[in-house]
């Protein structure tokens, strides 16, 4: 079997991390209605949402929330690439007569 928890090693060790993963699916409606469970996670969501913070300043997260709004934002404006890596795309493509042109919308430092 795999490593799982702190007995995962490290990017940064020579040795191979070894981890394992485990992914399950379960059909919902074989348990509940599935508008009885999207209305109970919405419940739930609305619970954690609404804890006590540390500071005015610090966001309540719920799982894959983040990347939920990450998702959102590429879709709406696209997704970051360093123009360095675009010269070496547009580079490679030329070399096997694939040619395409990018907007760039902004650059950063």
């Amino acid at each position: 079997g795999a490593n799982y928890g702190k007995n995962v090693k490290h990017t940064t060790e020579k040795a191979s991390a070894n981890v394992g993963h485990f992914m399950i699916a379960i059909d919902i409606d074989k348990i509940t209605p599935i508008n009885t469970f999207l209305d109970r996670i919405e419940e739930y969501k609305s619970y954690v949402k609404n804890l006590t913070r540390i500071s005015e300043n610090t966001e309540v997260w719920v799982p894959g929330e983040k990347a939920w709004l990450t998702m959102e934002t590429r879709k709406r404006i696209g997704i970051p690439i360093h123009k360095n890596i675009l010269m070496e795309i547009q580079e490679e493509g030329e070399k096997v007569g694939v040619k395409f042109s990018v907007k760039i919308v902004r650059e950063t430092v």
